[in-house]
């Protein structure tokens, strides 16, 4: 990999006091590498993560896909492989990729620049083979969630009794075939990606099925299960494989079984499996009938036991809720006679409400809270109701679960209150309230008072509002709160102008109150603020800047100060997968520059931080 460092503006150095023996500071490292180089026509694809690029582009008379500017093999038509709908897929952390191309009469799956797959391609009306994706639930992405396997389909035309042809399908997992399907199969992973499970139609009088009648058969990690059934789901903790089927039985239509690694563990009229995030624990909606032809309701379980008291007359209208640690749940009822919702919290019901949303759990499983409605709102919180209020807003959990908050108003119309640890804090004004949020250790808070971006937002901090200059987005999204805590909590950044001089529209970055501008006095166009993004420790600041000076550059910006110069890009700027700090404190994101694509890699230096910039800003 060839790189290329770029020039170094000059940096604030921080002074050591007398006496202290320490290295010599180190200034922050920029290098490059040309990923593409923006001739007409190129297709690109971003990584979810990492700043990885894929591009499809022309190599003579044929095509090469480049990723991160490493060219594959020429071929001359790129054919889907991810369900995604992307040409390219990438791993869900970005570090591999995989496509397949037509290169003549072959298709061939190329996997982290390796062939890993090459068949004849056909398309006519007596045989068929080429390649495709394969049905996943919950993404259909060609890679399993870990990024460790690569799932796909060959189909294929074959021949079957009496001349017949039949079209069927092969689940390829880590480049080996699978048995044929008369059906396309739906994988499914266990959440951690290490297991995988489909059902795939054996046709009549093969050697996988010798009888009759076409049948359904399982594969599970790989093997021909003994035993058959539907809706596939893995514990959290891949440990089992859940199933169920329908069976008959004597004096009733059918039953539905519920199996556990292809063991019948429960026969009931229906059940909905909901699996906890970590173990292998679950809860069970279970549907009961009292009567034949009578109504249905549900009852909830826990392995085989019946939760007592869990019983709805109804259903459980939203999905059941587990707290992190997956030793907690709640879920909510609706009432079927009566129409009213109540939640049941680990077997226990709470007051009914004519409507129950924003139901959540405390990061440390401690309590839930959700917001409820009769006839007025009300924020219940454990086993405590708020008072009740017109409207209510941003329901947020601070420190882990130890605080809470959010916005709310007595009446339609009249003065918002910031609710902390259920004491409301009413303001003066009659302005609207809109993004609370706590700092990730829940000390501090914020939230914008006004509506919509520009002179009418103001940042409120700590219930402080910051009078002095208005809030305007980050970058060009319109979405989303607009300023950003550091990790340790010490440090708030927003975009936006002196309310003093409105002139300078998006004219720079505040930081815990302080301006430090970024345009100038006679910037028209607006400056905007992409992607501000503290390292892990809160030490540094990193942030793109684009001044609407009309010159259409871009800026990265640390701590302050710029480091290197790029060509504006928008969508480059914008997408989530191009702008990616490591936990190790360096930066890779992707941006345009002389015309062709680059990815950067920024080795953060000690010579600055976000003190460094606190030094060059003033009171607005």
């Amino acid at each position: 990999m060839r790189t290329m460092p770029l020039a170094l503006l000059g940096l604030v150095t921080q002074t050591l006091p007398t006496g202290t023996a320490a290295q010599a500071p180190t200034a922050t490292k920029v290098e490059s590498q040309v990923v593409a180089t923006g001739e007409p026509g190129m297709r690109f694809i971003v990584s979810p993560r990492g700043a990885h690029l894929a591009v499809i582009t022309q190599k003579g008379s044929r095509h090469v896909v480049l990723v991160d500017g490493v060219p594959g093999p020429p071929f001359d038509e790129i054919v889907p492989l991810d369900g995604t709908a992307s040409e390219v897929g990438f791993s869900p952390d970005g570090k591999r990729y995989a496509y397949a191309f037509r290169s003549g009469a072959e298709h061939v799956v190329i996997v982290d620049g390796k062939e890993q797959l090459r068949v004849p391609y056909a398309n006519g009306p007596s045989a068929r083979t080429f390649v495709g994706p394969v049905l996943v639930r919950a993404g259909q992405s060609v890679f399993s969630p870990d990024g460790k396997h690569v799932a796909y389909l060959l189909h294929s035309m074959g021949p079957g009794p009496n001349g017949a042809r039949f079209e069927e399908a092969h689940v390829v997992y880590d480049g080996t075939v699978g048995p044929p399907s008369h059906g396309s199969p739906e994988l499914v992973y266990s959440p951690d990606g290490s297991r995988h499970a489909y059902i795939f139609g054996a046709r009549a009088h093969t050697a996988l099925n010798p009888g009759f009648d076409d049948k359904e058969l399982l594969v599970v990690d790989g093997k021909i299960a003994p035993y058959t059934a539907g809706a596939l789901q893995f514990t959290a903790d891949g440990s089992h494989l859940f199933s169920q089927r329908t069976q008959s039985v004597a004096g009733r239509n059918s039953v539905t079984e519920l199996l556990v690694d292809g063991r019948p563990t429960m026969r009931v009229l229906g059940i909905q499996i909901h699996m906890a995030p970590v173990g292998n624990g679950f809860v069970g909606v279970v549907q009961q009938q009292q009567a034949p032809g009578g109504a249905i309701s549900n009852f909830l379980v826990v392995g085989a036991t019946r939760i007592a008291g869990s019983d709805c007359p109804g259903d459980y209208a939203e999905r059941v809720v587990f707290s992190a640690d997956g030793k907690h749940f709640a879920a909510t009822c609706q009432n079927q006679s009566t129409s009213k919702y109540t939640v049941l919290v680990d077997g226990k019901k709470g007051l009914e409400y004519q409507a129950i949303t924003d139901l959540t759990w405390a990061p440390d499983g401690s309590r839930v809270m959700y917001k409820a409605y009769q006839d007025k709102y009300f924020v219940v919180t454990g086993d405590t109701e708020s008072d009740a209020y017109g409207s209510v807003d941003s329901l947020q959990f601070g420190g882990g679960g130890k605080r809470t908050g959010y916005l709310a108003r007595k009446t339609n119309g009249g003065p918002f209150a910031v609710v902390i640890d259920g004491k409301p804090m009413p303001r003066s004004d009659n302005v609207g309230l809109s993004d609370f949020g706590f700092s990730p250790d829940g000390s501090r808070w914020a939230y914008h008072a006004g509506r919509g971006f520009g002179d009418e937002r103001t940042l409120s901090i700590d219930g402080v509002d910051q009078l002095a200059y208005s809030v305007h987005p980050f970058g060009r999204s319109h979405g989303g709160a607009a300023y950003r805590f550091s990790p340790d909590s010490k440090h708030i950044v927003s975009a936006g102008m002196p309310k003093a001089n409105p002139g300078e529209a998006n004219a720079g970055l505040f930081i815990d109150g302080r301006y430090f501008r970024l345009g100038t006095p006679t910037t028209v166009g607006g400056t905007f603020v992409y992607n501000p993004t503290f390292t892990a420790d809160g030490r540094h600041l990193v942030f793109l800047v684009e001044v609407g000076d009309g010159t259409q550059r871009q800026s990265l910006l640390v701590d302050g100060k710029a480091v290197a110069q790029m060509e504006s890009n928008a969508s480059l700027a914008v997408n989530p997968g191009a702008w990616d700090m490591g936990a190790d404190g360096v930066l890779t994101f992707l941006a345009q520059d002389a015309g062709t694509i680059k990815r950067f890699r920024v080795t953060l230096g000690s010579d600055t931080s976000v003190e460094t910039m606190l030094a060059l800003t003033k009171k607005p």
